[in-house]
């Protein structure tokens, strides 16, 4: 054989050649395979996180089940710890956590309290239970003088009885204008109460002197029940009761007459002159 042949030798045999060829054909197999599942692991991490993001806007978590590994489908891959990573252990395996409940949550309305109420939302207005008949109050007032002189004192004694309601308000007008209880009339609504019967009673005596001559209505007023309430008890009644006085100018008084002094007896007399 020539030199030239020697310099055609090859440095290596064939077997070691193939050999070489087939281990880099497996590690080229290999990193494709590793390649593919990397893959398909990172499209069903994204599929898990639309589905928890899906359900956590729904107002429920759910947990992902039932995810397949697209490569799990291939021939497994040769063990080779150069290339290949560690299986996770038994104890590492992640736990599953039990659904929570679908339920949702239910905030309670607060509703009105609809007892003596006056809000509008209680609806219609009702005595519980129904009130009996409302008994008549019955009022009078007297006068110890009807006739006074401007400057006098004039007295007046009022009285009022209700048999199932209390005497609240009570007052004496002496004229010529007069203001009366007002009523209140506010809207009730819902269930009211009915309070108990409770009779009431009132006796006043009143002064006054006027200043004017005239004659005047003296108005004794009063009410039962609520004073001003405008409905908010049902056995509630007003009653009034009035005497007339007449009131005269003050006599005016008589001049007093001085008389013109007389002379006195015991005055002494001029003596007469003597002859």
């Amino acid at each position: 054989m020539t030199s030239d042949d020697d310099d055609l030798k090859p440095v290596h045999s064939e077997g070691e050649i193939l050999e070489r060829v087939h281990k880099r054909a497996t590690q080229l197999r290999r990193r494709k395979r590793f390649a593919r599942a990397s893959a398909a692991a990172t499209i069903a991490i994204v599929v898990l996180a639309g589905g928890l993001a899906i359900a956590h806007i729904g107002g429920t978590k759910h947990q992902a089940q039932g995810f397949v590994n697209p490569g799990a489908t291939d021939s497994p891959i040769p063990s080779d710890t150069s290339s290949e990573q560690p299986s996770p252990s038994a104890s590492e395996s992640p736990v599953e956590q039990p659904s929570p409940t679908d339920t949702p949550r239910v905030f309670p309305l607060i509703a009105p309290t609809c007892v003596n109420s006056y809000d509008s939302a209680c609806g219609a207005f009702y005595w519980d239970p129904a009130p009996g008949p409302n008994a008549p109050m019955t009022i009078s007032v007297t006068a110890l003088r009807t006739t006074v002189t401007v400057g006098e004192t004039i007295s007046v004694t009022g009285t009022a009885s209700d048999p199932d309601a209390e005497l609240n308000c009570h007052k004496v007008e002496w004229g010529p204008t007069y203001v009366y209880f007002g009523l209140t009339a506010t809207a009730m609504y819902g269930r009211w109460v009915t309070p108990d019967k409770t009779p009431g009673s009132v006796t006043e005596t009143f002064t006054h002197v006027y200043d004017t001559p005239g004659t005047y209505q003296v108005v004794f007023e009063a009410e039962s029940g609520s004073c001003g309430g405008g409905g908010t008890n049902p056995y509630s009644s007003q009653g009034t009761a009035d005497v007339t006085v007449t009131v005269l100018d003050a006599p005016t008084p008589s001049p007093t007459v001085t008389d013109s002094p007389t002379p006195s007896a015991s005055a002494s007399v001029s003596p007469s002159p003597s002859p």
